[in-house]
């Protein structure tokens, strides 16, 4: 039934816009007393988050003036602006609701789905789409 379907996929873009648009933290109440909290921006946490921003860093560098595929360069800055979002998510706000969640959890979406058009448009043999797919469908597994 049309009718149902349509419901269903309703009920479920709600549940997961209400979601992702949350700005309040998952860190329990009460960790603000622990001696860890907040992490230190410099700790391998802190810093883990600029992981991101790193390799963008470094794919502009390195193939910048001539990118190994299309679109290498909104990955680039997918992959910076994911950094930024990341840190202020999981780092500078750390325990406290902070828009901070929401952009990072729009950046990753938007970073999930990006990944998945590569499917589409970007060639590969058959060998990188099955470990592409592999890598995809476990990530998106780690996500929701």
């Amino acid at each position: 039934n049309a009718t149902m379907a349509i419901s269903v996929l309703r009920q479920f873009l709600y549940e997961r816009s209400s979601l992702i648009l949350r700005t309040q933290t998952i860190i329990p109440r009460g960790w603000e007393h622990s001696k860890d909290f907040p992490p230190h921006p410099l700790s391998v946490y802190g810093l883990s988050s600029l992981t991101y921003g790193i390799l963008g860093i470094w794919a502009y560098w390195m193939y910048g003036h001539n990118p190994l595929f299309i679109g290498m360069e909104v990955e680039m800055v997918l992959l910076c602006f994911q950094s930024i979002a990341s840190f202020g998510c999981d780092v500078y706000t750390f325990g406290r609701d902070s828009i901070w969640k929401v952009v990072d959890r729009i950046t990753a979406s938007t970073f999930v789905f990006w990944q998945c058009t590569k499917l589409i448009w970007l060639q590969m043999s058959a060998l990188e789409w099955g470990i592409w797919c592999f890598t995809l469908i476990i990530g998106i597994y780690c996500f929701k």
